[in-house]
């Protein structure tokens, strides 16, 4: 916040996903441009913006590179940089918890939960004046075309066109989950049945 205040024309910040979301917090709707040297696990935000992840590459990109104007999301006060959504992947957030001590048995316990609270939910999406009501395992509205772990969920979405690219997994069943996540992993999900893009 102090450089913002004294009018600094670019901030870089060194980290990963999280780092970058608190940064964005603080720069947004400001003149300061935010620079990102990635040195974090998955680097989705970094990657959509092409920066580079090795350091000295991504050191010049910040002397030499252009400014760009980029899209945020915005739930009540806070910014997003990837995306936001409910149900699948905003539960195992949930259930795993936030921060930078990331743990495999953690992991493991919040892929049990999910797994035996598996479940869609009613919901009613609208989008552009148009309702979709629908069951809906997971909807997320992404801004990267990587979330999470470098889900690929939204392959299009392109961080400076004004749009959010809206994914929805309608009702799955428990035997559906594994062949839809890997369809999703391998960005094959777009033509099944049940997924809808907005």
């Amino acid at each position: 916040q102090k450089l913002v205040k004294e009018g600094a024309e670019r901030v870089a910040v060194a980290g990963g996903d999280g780092t970058v979301r608190l940064a964005v917090q603080t720069l947004a709707q400001t003149d300061t441009a935010l620079g990102i040297l990635s040195q974090g696990t998955f680097n989705n935000f970094a990657s959509a913006l092409r920066v580079p992840h090795n350091l000295p590459a991504a050191l010049r990109m910040l002397r030499d590179g252009v400014v760009q104007q980029v899209d945020l999301g915005k739930v009540g006060d806070h910014y997003f940089t990837e995306s936001a959504g409910v149900g699948l992947f905003a539960d195992a957030l949930a259930l795993y918890g936030q921060g930078s001590n990331k743990n495999f048995l953690r992991g493991v316990y919040a892929a049990a939960r999910l797994g035996l609270a598996f479940g869609a939910r009613e919901m009613q999406v609208t989008v552009d004046g148009t309702t979709h009501p629908s069951r809906v395992t997971l909807c997320e509205a992404a801004n990267t075309y990587r979330i999470a772990q470098a889900v690929p969920i939204a392959p299009e979405a392109d961080i400076a066109d004004g749009l959010l690219d809206i994914v929805i997994l309608s009702d799955l069943k428990r035997h559906e989950l594994r062949p839809y996540l890997r369809a999703l992993r391998a960005q094959m999900h777009l033509g099944l049945p049940k997924v809808t893009l907005l």
